[in-house]
């Protein structure tokens, strides 16, 4: 999944009732060119700089920039009988990139729930928590660009892998679903080979009452590396939205998934808060992740953000959304488990920008 969709200020996706349930993945700004298809286009452009103790990087402390972007064609329709049909095709702009395409899936839905088949991201994805933030995303951001080992904030999962996904009709204030992938090929081959997981099953479940939302996820897959330990991966967390604040805690476990050592744990627990005052927002967020693996490293990362949002009235709409947003992000890396690496600290400031038609 790209950094747009990761952020949620960028991507979009069609709101699609299922059985009562409706899945959005943020509020889309598509241009419709007729009643039945639509195109959306968004980008983003990232400034940073960083000093990492543990590097002798003569880049250190100079400015490092890189743009994204990403072009979505959609379709949907509704039968006469009740049924919703549609389909999304994402296509992505990196100066780097070598398969453009991101996403390619299609979906129906109606009073049994919805069914999509194709490549884009599943139920464990869809239905995980979700750490309030703002901007760049402060401790779910892509701060590990620049320097610093990732957070652990959610689970992992199938990502883009080709599958098919199946969500429950609603049941009152629940919500739940399963995919399954039977390779890690995100529609490009059907060989099996070292470093692909197959027999990936996602399980997500959402609930809501009033303000408060709570979340369970899980995955497990077959890991194919000669010694890897299988995937098993489970997340839980909430949110809590009082006025113009949302605050939510969240913990992961990813376990021994795909390393060689059995007794390797990765986890990660996070605490996350944002405020709303009009265009401008805020978000503060730390994370505490644990790392026992041989070369592991554990790590704490706080992070503070900061957005503004412009919607300009065209025509009497609003027809695209900028951002623009500030974080910076300081972390403690312990050394590793072996101690052949040694421990180290550092921070990262960005500035960022995303532009949404």
């Amino acid at each position: 999944m790209s950094i747009i969709n990761k952020l949620g200020v960028a991507a979009i996706a069609l709101p699609v009732a299922v059985g009562g349930l409706t899945l959005t993945a943020t509020s889309s700004k598509a241009a419709s060119v007729n009643e039945y298809f639509g195109i959306d286009y968004v980008n983003e452009f990232v400034l940073g700089t960083y000093k990492d103790d543990s590097t002798a990087d003569s880049a250190e402390n100079n400015p490092e920039i890189y743009a994204k972007g990403e072009v979505h064609f959609k379709g949907q329709v509704k039968t006469d009988s009740g049924l919703t049909i549609g389909g999304e095709i994402e296509f992505t702009a990196e100066s780097d990139a070598t398969n453009n395409i991101d996403e390619i899936y299609a979906y129906v839905s109606g009073d049994f729930g919805r069914l999509e088949v194709g490549d884009q991201d599943g139920a464990a994805d869809k239905l995980d928590w979700s750490v309030p933030k703002v901007g760049f995303g402060q401790v779910d951001g892509d701060y590990n660009n620049f320097a610093g080992n990732d957070s652990t904030v959610n689970l992992g999962e199938s990502s883009d892998d080709t599958k098919i996904t199946y969500y429950l009709p609603k049941f009152g204030n629940l919500a739940l679903g399963i995919s399954w992938a039977p390779l890690d090929d995100e529609g490009s081959t059907a060989e099996i080979t070292s470093g692909e997981e197959t027999d990936q099953i996602e399980v997500g479940a959402k609930y809501s009452m009033g303000d408060i939302t709570l979340n369970g996820a899980y995955y497990q897959a077959t890991d194919n590396d000669a010694g890897a330990e299988d995937h098993s991966t489970w997340s839980v967390g909430f949110t809590y939205s009082f006025g113009d604040f949302k605050v939510g805690a969240g913990h992961a476990n990813n376990g021994a998934s795909g390393q060689t050592d059995a007794n390797a744990d990765v986890n990660g627990t996070t605490l996350g808060a944002t405020y709303s005052d009009g265009a401008m927002a805020y978000g503060f967020s730390v994370n505490q992740t644990e790392n026992s693996a041989a070369t592991g490293q554990d790590q704490d990362t706080i992070s503070f953000g900061a957005e503004y949002t412009f919607e300009p009235v065209v025509n009497d709409s609003t027809p695209v959304t900028a951002v623009v947003a500030a974080d910076l992000t300081m972390f403690d890396r312990a050394a590793s488990t072996n101690g052949a690496t040694a421990g180290d600290d550092g921070w990262v400031a960005i500035l960022y920008t995303s532009i949404e038609f």
